[in-house]
């Protein structure tokens, strides 16, 4: 009988027999043989939800708090697999907590440990009571199925991998009834592997292909390999644009080294990025081999949605909200009036129940099982809050992931599940010291020191054997590309070095950014070269407009004549503009009944007054204009000054229009001054101003505004100067290269009017692009 360490391995075996004309040899993965191998008389192994009220009633003792896991449900649920984690390490190396005493001399971990202890002794205690064991006991409980094993006439077994100590005893045993061979490759990774072999008697050396047998113990035969791996390696600043370096990297394989797709296996690190290469995914290449996060079904997406307005309700997850709830809003008004409520699990599930309607098949089923499950911790539950339980079901949601079922040829995958199986072309990205070796996470209760001597595996160990994976998925290749980001928070992994590998130079990433993004930035939208007739003359123009013109004639495009507008969520934090425009409307209001002022004071009133009476800002908002009002005291007094040198609101917020070339400019005046029978033009603002002060300047200017209300205030009568007023200094910024900029503005006007078509090219200049509605649209984003 063959053993293989996965079942991807396994199927690899398969498949491969069927190639050829003969029987076809038994084959399981080692994970079924030590679940046939052992027996536990009497007794039927806990279920994972049993398992976890168990183990909390079993710390309901007082010392237990000494561990600083919190002993609230929601807290001690997700805290429990650390405990699980180190009792499963105990049991797997067959040490226990009196063996860790002897080796903590200083007595460190010695008040912990005899919690654990009493924590471990009660937790069996229980499932004595209800004829269950658990994996954790296995070593102390089980018995060999001798009858299994007779039936057996040898067991070959491919490791790739470890043996804990319990299983290599199982083994022992195993062979003293059929013959039991194990073939393993040894490196400078699995020297702990080694070292568990050498106790046994088998001396055995790093670069060679092994044959063990264990009846009885003799090295039947010693293969050097010594494969020579050839890598190439690229960086970039950019994690998202490794999605285009995986899709050239496997048009390379397939195109130039005429592999098979099938044999090209794409290693992620970091199962996260799973996500983002599927989105990118149009041609469906890609199968998903660890699946598609639950995660982004719409039940988790409405459930998200909920949870975070109710916690927080701000703006933006209020409107994030309104996405989610079309046709199940009786049922969002239901879970609203629960949230803060102890329920049952019966009302609980009730409740839910809306919102697992509409969902795929293969979803639909995922959460009908999950709840079935969920359904055996209603005693634990008992007196909880409907949010308790919400949680909960979502923290066991989000471990759960969908099968990919859209058949692409190459294969997705983490490097744990690659054990046992061989690729032509292997892609690994994110090989960034952060992800690889993924640092591990099960040193919780003790130090590597101590857990070096009692005999556990230590955090090295685990950063060593995966290394022997990627190692042996290099070697097994014929074709290996090694992508990472590089930046300042991110290098490349220290086992480039390690292997050999040269780090790369950088990229071509504004190549790779093509890959990624050219081909599809205007897919549905409009083509990449849009000339249209437009005639200037029959349509208003506003100085905004012509900035736009001016600054990038694609985006006049999008704004002025397709008419797309961009898509903003409200936010709890208003922005600079909304500010801006209550303040204007606060000084409309107190200049529309009073002319001037001679008093500071007055003034400050007046405002503070006309602020009091609009309640509808907002909180924020308030309070963000409070802050600006207190900032104005350097304005009330240079305002006073201007009403005492003789000037007078003429008009606000004044809307014109006047024809120039034939083109009908427009425009609202913040405010119009007068004296001595001139005009004043002031634009109030509260962010920077930049102002032309040479002759190039204006030749290269695309701000008009001052312009355009110099012009449309002329119809009223002479216009003196334009300004802007600066309301956080106070003063006033007068446009000395008014005249000029009007000579330039008359120039664009003529030229402006006889045009008849406009090719609407994008700007040259990307620093316009930085801040543009439309920079996704136009393949900039």
């Amino acid at each position: 009988m063959r053993v293989f360490s996965t079942s991807r391995a396994l199927r690899n075996h398969y498949n491969a027999a069927l190639q050829t004309n003969q029987f076809i040899d038994k084959a399981i993965t080692i994970g079924e043989l030590f679940s046939k191998i052992v027996l536990v008389p009497g007794r039927v192994f806990i279920d994972p939800e049993t398992r976890l009220l168990l183990l909390a009633k079993a710390s309901e003792f007082e010392n237990f708090i000494k561990l600083q896991i919190e002993r609230d449900l929601f807290s001690f649920l997700h805290n429990s697999d650390y405990i699980f984690r180190f009792f499963e390490e105990l049991s797997g190396e067959k040490v226990s907590v009196d063996d860790i005493d002897i080796y903590d001399t200083y007595e460190e971990y010695a008040e912990h440990l005899a919690i654990l202890k009493e924590l471990m002794q009660r937790y069996r205690k229980l499932l004595d009571e209800h004829a269950l064991t658990d994996p954790i006991f296995l070593p102390e409980v089980y018995e060999l199925n001798r009858a299994y094993l007779m039936g057996i006439k040898s067991v070959e077994i491919e490791l790739e991998g470890y043996l804990t100590a319990f299983e290599m005893e199982l083994l022992q045993e195993a062979s003293r009834i059929t013959e039991v061979k194990i073939i393993l490759h040894a490196n400078s990774y699995n020297l702990k592997l080694q070292e568990r072999f050498k106790a046994l008697g088998f001396d055995l050396q790093p670069g060679y292909r092994y044959t063990l047998n264990l009846s009885p113990y003799t090295i039947e035969s010693s293969e050097l390999y010594d494969p020579k791996i050839t890598v190439q390696t690229e960086s970039f600043s950019e994690r998202v644009l490794q999605v285009a370096f995986i899709k050239k990297k496997i048009s390379e394989f397939v195109l130039e080294k005429k592999i098979d797709p099938a044999d090209i296996v794409v290693i992620l690190p970091s199962e996260s990025f799973a996500t983002t290469l599927a989105l990118y995914d149009e041609e469906n290449n890609f199968n998903f081999a660890m699946g598609l996060p639950f995660t982004t079904t719409l039940f988790m997406k409405r459930i998200d949605a909920i949870m975070a307005y109710f916690d927080h309700p701000t703006q933006e997850q209020k409107e994030r909200l309104k996405r989610f709830m079309s046709g199940i809003e009786a049922a969002y008004d239901v879970m609203r009036l629960h949230y803060s409520d102890v329920v049952s699990m019966e009302l609980f599930l009730k409740i839910v129940e809306p919102f697992c309607i509409g969902n795929e098949e293969s979803v639909q089923k995922i959460i009908n099982e999950q709840l079935f499950e969920f359904k055996k911790l209603a005693g634990l539950l008992e007196g909880s809050t409907f949010k308790i339980y919400l949680k909960l079901l979502m923290q066991r949601l989000a471990s759960v992931t969908i099968d990919d079922v859209r058949g692409g040829k190459v294969t997705v995958m983490g490097v744990l599940e690659t054990r046992g199986s061989c690729f032509d072309g292997v892609i690994v990205v994110d090989f960034n010291d952060s992800f690889v070796p993924k640092k591990s996470q099960k040193d919780l209760f003790l130090s590597s020191a101590i857990k070096s001597q009692v005999g556990l595996p230590t955090s090295k160990d685990r950063e060593a054997l995966q290394k022997y994976f990627y190692q042996r998925l290099f070697e097994n290749a014929s074709e290996v590309a090694i992508s990472y980001v590089s930046g300042e928070s991110q290098i490349p992994s220290k086992f480039l070095t390690e292997l050999g590998i040269k780090k790369a130079q950088g990229s071509d990433e504004e190549g790779y950014s093509r890959i990624l993004y050219e081909k599809n930035s205007l897919k549905g939208f409009e083509p990449r070269e849009i000339t249209a007739p437009y005639d200037f003359r029959s349509r208003p123009l506003s100085a905004t407009g012509l900035k736009a013109y001016l600054s990038c004639k694609r985006k006049f495009y999008y704004n002025y004549i397709a008419r797309l507008k961009g898509h903003e969520i409200p936010l709890d934090m208003p922005k600079e503009s909304e500010v801006g425009q209550w303040l204007h409307a606060l000084l409309e209001e107190v200049y529309t009944t009073h002319k001037s002022f001679d008093d500071a004071a007055a003034l400050h009133r007046a405002i503070d007054k006309a602020f009091e009476e609009h309640k509808s800002k907002g909180e924020m908002g308030r309070y963000l204009v409070r802050l600006w009002l207190e900032r104005l005291e350097p304005f009330y007094a240079n305002e006073v000054e201007r009403f005492k040198s003789g000037y007078r609101i003429h008009a606000l917020e004044k809307d014109l229009k006047t024809l120039r070339y034939g083109i009908t400019l427009t425009g609202k005046v913040d405010r119009i001054d007068t004296r001595d029978g001139m005009l004043s033009i002031i634009d109030y603002k509260s962010g920077s101003i930049d102002l032309a002060q040479t002759a190039g300047q204006v030749e290269k200017a695309t701000d008009f505004q001052l312009e355009f209300y110099a012009l449309l205030a002329s119809q009223l009568g002479e216009v003196e100067d334009a300004n802007y007023y600066e309301l956080k200094t106070g003063y006033l910024r007068k446009e000395i290269m008014l005249n000029e900029k009007i000579e330039r503005l008359d120039e664009i006007l003529q030229e402006l009017a006889g045009i008849t078509e406009i090719n609407f090219e994008m700007t040259e200049d990307k620093a316009v692009c930085r801040f543009c509605d439309y920079v996704h649209l136009c393949g900039r984003g």
